[in-house]
């Protein structure tokens, strides 16, 4: 293949890409125009998802009735359900089959206060405890 007909062929690929690309601008009909959103928009946006899930969390954990009736041990709350457990030097803990929510961990290399005997830092608890806290992954219903 010599020079000129190598050329013809660049110049003839280029020209086509660049038809390409506005025939697919031409053809298909215009996004809507995405608006940036200021920093306290998406703050405020994220502080009403918390606090949604956390009343959310606070009701199914009463069940209708006063708190203080619902709240079971740590022990009683991880056998209510099936539960896969982990464990290794750092983490020890378990996750939830239904729903995959995270809510047994415990740090093992860290402590609640200075002294060698204090209890481990207790990072997640379950629904139905005195404090619980926990990550869910996928839909969530507002029943269960």
């Amino acid at each position: 293949m010599d020079d000129k007909e190598y050329i013809r062929n660049l110049v003839f690929a280029i020209t086509v890409a660049i038809l390409a690309v506005f025939a697919v601008d031409w053809l298909m009909p215009e996004d809507k125009k995405v608006t940036q959103a200021t920093p306290e928009q998406i703050m405020q946006s994220e502080v009403e998802k918390i606090t949604e899930t956390a009343v959310t969390a606070s009701a199914v954990a009463k069940g209708g009735d006063s708190a203080a009736d619902k709240i079971v041990s740590i022990s009683q709350a991880l056998a209510e359900n099936a539960r896969v457990s982990i464990k290794n030097s750092f983490i020890s803990g378990s996750l939830r089959l239904k729903g995959a929510r995270i809510d047994d961990i415990s740090l093992l290399k860290y402590r609640e206060t200075l002294q060698p005997d204090s209890p481990n830092i207790v990072l997640f608890s379950p629904v139905g405890t005195a404090h619980p806290k926990y990550a869910e992954f996928g839909w969530v219903s507002a029943e269960n």
